[in-house]
């Protein structure tokens, strides 16, 4: 997982980052002023190239989300659920009151 801290320089923060780099996640540091307990921790502030790319690939990221397609994507998973939920009570047969689990209000 890539993981962003703010105050990364801080005891905290530094700590925090440490525990998850060594859990193998990817983690990338902002403050205002280097780490100097430790450089394994990469600090946006302090390498203008990686923030430049973070940036451009998040602005690109973005561009792939609007309030339309979430909307018709929510209304197609919808549309699957109730298939679903169809095609298990029909196969499920009557239930105690008489309708199959599709027809169960």
């Amino acid at each position: 997982m890539h993981i962003l801290i703010t105050g990364s320089s801080g005891q905290i923060g530094t700590n925090l980052a440490l525990r998850l780099l060594d859990e193998g996640h990817s983690v990338y540091g902002i403050d205002i002023r280097p780490n100097t307990w430790t450089d394994r921790i990469e600090t946006l502030l302090q390498d203008r190239a990686l923030r430049r790319r973070l940036r451009e690939a998040g602005l690109k990221r973005a561009k792939e989300f609007s309030w339309e397609r979430t909307a018709r994507r929510t209304l197609e998973v919808y549309r699957e659920a109730i298939d679903v939920r169809r095609q298990v009570g029909t196969a499920a047969g009557p239930s105690t009151d008489g309708h199959t689990a599709a027809e169960t209000p």
